[in-house]
């Protein structure tokens, strides 16, 4: 597995730029909501600019010349395939778009969300098996060299995963309002489930480094694969526990 090219320098600003402007908008809409009275969460904007951050390093580390290679790779993919999606969708941007978007396209917004489209892929298994299944298949298939020496289906492959983790942050913890609710249960199973295979897909590189990887530095990938897999993992299941308990809590209050 070689190392992926680094992004062009039209790509790299085109990247941040729009980082850039997605922490302008969002942070426009927070005031705007905080203005009209409603408020709005600190910590959810430090999320948002937390994920735009994490979505624009690897773009800017490339544009500086960092060499590249698997442990680079694997920490381009911890940063934006986990970190940024995680942090994206905490920041609950379709809730703050419906609360200070205009009446029409407030109705059009909040269609889309309830449409059958998006109930599927934003099913909790759905988005776990987008999440989990992709990544077995690069690194344990001839297919990750194909996708990393090619400039363009990396950057698709990256948007994927970007995608693919907001959608199991967003599907498991319910964050936004949605018309499809799922049970806890199965969305915290969900949790664990993906979870468990990121960590064994860890072990797997580990131990059987991919196509033209050198051992230790499959291992260093892994490590850190490993690590800040977990951590992400471990602040999505702390989160999901806080709001189940919460959600028991009001559900007994009801029910006194």
């Amino acid at each position: 597995m070689h190392a992926h090219p680094a992004a062009p320098g039209a790509l790299t600003a085109l990247l941040v730029g729009l980082a850039a402007v997605a922490v302008v908008a969002y942070l426009a809409a927070a005031v705007r909501s905080t203005r009209s009275g409603r408020g709005w969460p600190v910590v959810r904007s430090a999320c948002w600019v937390g994920g735009c951050a994490a979505l624009a390093a690897p773009a800017l580390l490339g544009a500086s010349g960092s060499p590249g290679g698997f442990v680079e790779h694997m920490r381009e993919h911890v940063l934006v395939g986990m970190v940024a999606p995680t942090l994206l969708a905490l920041a609950r941007p379709a809730t703050l778009a419906l609360r200070t978007l205009s009446p029409v396209p407030a109705r059009r917004l909040a269609r889309v969300l309830g449409s059958r489209p998006v109930a599927v892929v934003a099913h909790p298994v759905v988005a776990g098996a987008l999440t989990a299944v992709p990544l077995w298949l690069l690194y344990t298939t001839p297919l990750g060299t194909i996708v990393l020496s090619d400039a363009v289906l990396h950057t698709l492959l990256l948007g994927h995963f970007v995608a693919a983790g907001y959608l199991l942050a967003g599907s498991t913890l319910e964050l936004e309002p949605t018309r499809h609710p799922h049970p806890a249960l199965l969305r915290g199973a969900v949790l664990v489930a993906t979870a468990a295979a990121h960590a064994a897909l860890a072990k797997w590189i580990a131990v059987h480094p991919p196509a033209g990887v050198a051992p230790g530095e499959a291992l260093e990938g892994a490590r850190l694969m490993w690590t800040v897999g977990d951590g992400v993992e471990l602040v999505l299941l702390a989160v999901f526990f806080v709001r189940w308990t919460r959600s028991r809590a009001r559900v007994r209050a009801l029910t006194a």
